[in-house]
Parts: C-alpha cells; sequence; structure tokens
C-alpha cells in the first residue's frame, strides 16, 4: 500500500531498533510519571506554605515566637516553613 502504519514499521525494525524504541518508550514513561510527581509535590508545598504563612502571622503578631518554629516544624515540605524556621532558631536565644 506504501502507507506506513505503526505495524508495519515494527515488522520491518531490526532488533536493535526495537530494542531502541522499547528504552525511548520506558523514558517516556518514567518521565511523564516524574512530571506528575513533581507536580503533586509542588502543589502539595504551596497548599502547606499557605496555611502555615496564615498560622505564623497570627504567632508573631502575638509575639509568640516558640510557637511559630513549632508550627514551622508540622508543615514538612512547606518551602516557607522551611526557610522561616531556620532563621527563628537563628534569632531565638536558646
Amino acid at each position: 500500500m506504501g502507507g506506513l502504519d505503526l505495524a508495519e514499521i515494527l515488522r520491518n525494525m531490526s532488533g536493535i531498533g526495537l530494542s531502541v524504541m522499547v528504552v525511548l518508550l520506558l523514558c517516556s514513561i518514567w518521565s511523564v510519571y516524574v512530571c506528575i510527581e513533581r507536580i503533586m509535590f509542588f502543589r502539595k508545598a504551596k497548599q502547606q506554605s499557605l496555611v502555615f504563612a496564615k498560622q505564623v502571622t497570627q504567632y508573631l503578631a502575638q509575639d509568640r515566637v516558640s510557637d511559630a518554629i513549632e508550627a514551622s516544624r508540622k508543615y514538612k515540605q512547606s518551602h516557607l516553613a522551611k526557610v522561616i524556621t531556620i532563621r527563628f532558631i537563628d534569632c531565638v536565644p536558646h
């Protein structure tokens, strides 16, 4: 027929070519998995950061720094909580 369809391409492909196609397919699947996982991670981190920001603002308005540090330890994936925890620990006398 002269047209290129997937079945014809696979039939005419050598073993090495087929191996390369399989490896590329697996890499593509892995790439999509990593993208989805990162999207979910950063979405959760953003949500935790927003909740943490509201909570820590209230604590700092009342000069409750130790409560703010404790709250930051509850939000493990929040980038904001990690940064602020480091800064609070540096400022608070031991």
